[in-house]
């Protein structure tokens, strides 16, 4: 990965959407969304594509999965960076060296056409039901107008956009975007054998794994992060070599809550 500066990286893609841990709808969704990508450079609009899941590096992968499809490289900048209420950051424009705002380089025509611009809502910051309203002050105010300038950008924007973000709010997502990619929990199966994977010395039976993922659906990172955490739990209790499925479902209702996530997807 090569840093242009502290707030915009630059790297070409290692995801590939056959490898994915989605459903074969969903990796063909992505397919589409390139072949749409390569339309659109033939007729100038431009095209901005809403990428969300519960878990923000999963919609991220997708992103970039898209680039590599599409072969472009990655221009990744996090929207909390953006959302900078006293306007501090400035960047050296590409052409006229000038000082312009970190709204205004992620947009600059000169690299928008060679990159996948990949705009990272990783604190859950922005919603778009609230764009429209310009009477509260402070943090949230701040939040609001870096919202309505992205949508501007987003209008007039030739090259292929990604807004990675949490679960989106059940409103209509803005025109400016063309079409919303919301991952759905990869299959059952997939979850189970990851589970697997990380708890295959202990005394786990397939009805265990089974109740496991219906009653927590998680992407594949997830369970990755959440076998990280149990094992440092795990560590924690003098039980390094004992990592049981009791403490996995501890270290769940910690960071997601008692029964939080519905059994929604992941059926097929």
């Amino acid at each position: 990965m090569v840093a242009d500066n502290k707030h915009c990286k630059i790297c070409k893609p290692e995801k590939r959407i056959d490898t994915l841990p989605l459903s074969d709808r969903q990796r063909n969704d992505l397919k589409n969304i390139a072949e749409a990508f390569q339309y659109s450079k033939e007729h100038k609009p431009g095209l901005n594509v809403l990428i969300s899941a519960t878990n923000i590096e999963t919609a991220v992968h997708a992103a970039h999965a898209l680039a590599a499809q599409c072969e472009l490289k990655v221009k990744v900048i996090k929207f909390g960076d953006m959302d900078n209420f006293d306007q501090a950051i400035r960047l050296a424009d590409p052409v006229s060296q000038g000082k312009i705002t970190l709204m205004d380089y992620a947009f600059s025509q000169t690299t928008g056409e060679a990159h996948l611009l990949l705009i990272v809502d990783q604190n859950g910051v922005i919603e778009w039901r609230e764009t429209a309203k310009h009477n509260d002050m402070g943090i949230n105010l701040s939040a609001r107008s870096v919202v309505t300038a992205l949508l501007d950008r987003l209008g007039h924007y030739p090259g292929l956009c990604c807004v990675a973000m949490h679960e989106c709010p059940n409103t209509n997502i803005p025109l400016e975007f063309h079409t919303h990619l919301k991952l759905e929990y990869p299959p059952e199966e997939m979850q189970i054998y990851q589970w697997e994977e990380h708890l295959k010395c202990g005394a786990v039976t397939g009805d265990d794994l089974a109740n496991l993922v219906e009653q927590h659906p998680m992407h594949i990172v997830e369970i990755d992060s959440i076998m990280h955490r149990a094992s440092i739990q795990s560590l924690i209790e003098g039980k390094a070599h004992q990592l049981s499925l009791e403490t996995v479902k501890i270290v769940i209702e910690r960071y997601r809550g008692k029964n939080k996530a519905p059994v929604l997807f992941g059926r097929k």
